[in-house]
């Protein structure tokens, strides 16, 4: 069997159902980021044009909190993002397949503690 074949048969569970199909769940996900990536992108333009129209503060901060309520948004669809790859990956069912699930963890927890880093600019 071909993997676009399986593809089609993956199902996942999805903001509280089980058995959502994952091509459906990927394009609304995907649709979900970028429409939000969009509006916080215009939203940043708008808030920078309003400094050359020497409009308020009361109008970029307006927008800055519209700004928050999208970072907000992107940050729990990445959370679900993270779930639904999860779900796809499933769980190990070996001890190699075990042993090599912390290993991938312990490896991306530190590249990630190490990025993380903050570096002084002399």
């Amino acid at each position: 069997m071909s993997r676009a074949s399986n593809f089609s048969k993956v199902t996942v569970s999805y903001r509280g159902q089980d058995d959502q199909d994952l091509e459906k769940v990927l394009d609304q996900q995907f649709n979900e980021l970028q429409d939000t990536i969009n509006n916080s992108h215009y939203a940043i333009k708008l808030m920078a044009m309003d400094y050359d129209q020497d409009n308020s503060f009361n109008n970029r901060c307006e927008t800055y909190f519209k700004l928050l309520q999208y970072f907000d948004l992107l940050e729990g669809l990445s959370k679900e993002l993270r779930k639904i790859c999860k779900d796809v990956m499933g769980k190990p069912q070996t001890n190699d397949e075990k042993e090599f699930y912390q290993k991938q963890s312990e490896e991306y927890k530190n590249s990630k503690s190490s990025k993380m880093r903050v570096v002084k600019k002399e």
